[in-house]
Order: structure tokens, then C-alpha cells, then sequence
């Protein structure tokens, strides 16, 4: 081989290696490197008050220190699908450089009231996982919750909703003297109810769910599949990689007591060190 030849092997191959490409007129620009072992974070709320009573609760406040330090650091807000997408195929290229899926569980009215101006003022969307039998539902406590017209002004700005069953009871507990059959029963409805209530409130299918309290166990996950659903949320803290399951997708439960270094520290991996300071 002659030595032109392996000059020009060699200057490849430093090229390549460097994340370099030539350009017709020779010269080289850099070409920005794909992250192929991106983490998604999924965040997981559920009401907000002025005056948190419950440890699930947080204020208007906290939730806009964490959106600011969101929208600081360059986190997009992604949907339902996107993450989807990624875990079946291990496709990124849809995704922005640094996603992040901000997901409220039960539908209290909150939502809309306090939350909904934030992340329209701050540029991001959610997906909201509603009780179905809670629509309309108002409480002397301050817990009321959405209602029709509410959802869908939601869905239409781009805070996707998607089921949380009917009722919100813990799938794994069965009634007392409750036979196999009939707990079977009751898990399918409550899956298949709250999916036919939003689907023809939303007027589209909806493919993703919430287990109440987190609740699961693999049989349970077999009845989701069957009732047509795409992806399911637990309670557990951890990345959406591609390598995990799209029926057991993990969240980061933000809660009262959360203090914001806290909050920063679930996208610590997810930024450079210099950032962090």
C-alpha cells in the first residue's frame, strides 16, 4: 500500500474519531455527538396549595423554583409518546438534548388553578393521569377536582391526559372474601371504565395509565396490556433509559418537604459539573 494511501487511512480515522467531518473544500467542522445513553427524567406531582397539608402536596412557589431551574439548565419538556418512542425503539434522534417528562397524578382542580399558568409561563407541557370518577367532583376541604371543560382546555394547550383508573384504589388489595375472578373483574373495569370515560371526553384513544399508589405486580401488568394500554407509571424512583420496560416506567415523586438542592439533585448525572455549582 503506498504511503498516500495510509496518510490518508490515518487522517480518516483521526478525523472519525475526533467527531470531525471534511467538508467539500476539505476543511473539518465539528459534528455534535448524538447522546446514545440518554436518561430521561419523569417527574410526578399531584396537587398544589398555598398551604400543603399533605407530605404530596407542594406550593405554587416551590413549583416554580424547580421550572426555573428547569428552563435554566436547557430541559425541554417531552410527552408521553416521545418516551414511548425511545424505550421500544432506542431511537433519540426525536428527542431534545435534555428532556424531561413532568407527569400530575389524580386531577385535583389545582392543576389548572396553580399549576397550569407556571408551566404556560414557562413554556412547559405535562401529562396529567385523571380519576375518572372525580370529574366534576367538588370538596368542602379545598380538594376539588377538574372538570369537563377544564380537561379539555388542558388537553388543547398541551397537557395530555390519560387515565388513572376509576377510582384510585390500590390494584394489589383485594376485598375481604373477594374470589379470583371478581378481584380480576373489578382490576378490568377499573381499566377498562377510565380509558372509555377519557377517550370519549377526549375524543382519541388513550393509551397510557398511572397505578394507584404504584399497586403492581406482574399479573395486574397482563390485564393492563389487554386492556390496550402502551405504557404504564410506577412509583419508583429512577431514569427512563432505553433499556427499561415500557409498562413499569419509573418517576421522581416531588414532594412538601423536597427542598430545591433536593430537586437539582435528581438531574445532577443529567448536567456538566460546572453547572451544578
Amino acid at each position: 500500500m503506498r504511503w498516500w494511501l495510509l496518510s490518508g487511512l490515518l487522517i480518516a480515522l483521526l478525523v472519525i474519531g475526533s467527531g470531525l467531518i471534511l467538508t467539500d473544500d476539505n476543511s473539518t467542522e465539528q459534528v455534535e455527538d448524538k447522546n446514545h445513553d440518554i436518561k430521561i427524567p419523569v417527574l410526578m406531582y399531584h396537587h398544589f396549595s398555598d398551604d400543603p397539608q399533605t407530605s404530596a402536596t407542594i406550593t405554587p412557589d416551590d413549583f416554580e423554583e424547580q421550572l426555573k431551574f428547569l428552563k435554566e439548565h436547557n430541559f425541554e419538556s417531552i410527552d408521553v409518546d416521545d418516551v414511548i418512542t425511545f424505550v421500544e425503539t432506542g431511537d433519540d434522534d426525536h428527542l431534545p438534548k435534555r428532556p424531561v417528562l413532568i407527569t400530575i397524578d389524580d386531577g385535583y382542580r389545582s392543576t389548572y388553578t396553580k399549576a397550569f399558568p407556571l408551566l404556560e409561563e414557562y413554556n412547559f407541557d405535562a401529562t396529567l393521569f385523571m380519576i375518572t370518577e372525580r370529574i366534576n367532583q367538588l370538596s368542602d376541604e379545598g380538594y376539588d377536582f377538574l372538570t369537563d371543560d377544564e380537561l379539555l382546555e388542558l388537553e388543547e394547550a398541551g397537557i395530555k391526559v390519560e387515565s388513572h383508573s376509576v377510582s384510585h384504589v390500590p390494584f394489589t388489595e383485594r376485598k375481604e372474601d373477594e374470589q379470583d375472578h371478581e378481584w380480576r373483574n373489578r382490576i378490568q373495569n377499573e381499566l377498562e371504565e377510565s380509558k372509555e370515560v377519557l377517550e370519549q371526553l377526549l375524543e382519541r384513544k388513550v393509551n397510557y395509565f398511572a397505578y394507584p399508589f404504584g399497586a403492581w405486580d406482574t399479573q395486574i401488568e397482563n390485564w393492563v396490556v389487554d386492556a390496550e394500554y402502551e405504557g404504564t407509571f410506577l412509583v419508583r424512583e429512577g431514569y427512563v433509559t432505553e433499556e427499561s420496560h415500557p409498562q413499569r416506567l419509573f418517576r421522581f415523586g416531588v414532594t412538601k418537604d423536597m427542598t430545591l438542592d433536593e430537586f437539582k439533585s435528581i438531574f445532577e448525572p443529567l448536567l456538566d459539573e460546572e453547572e451544578m455549582n
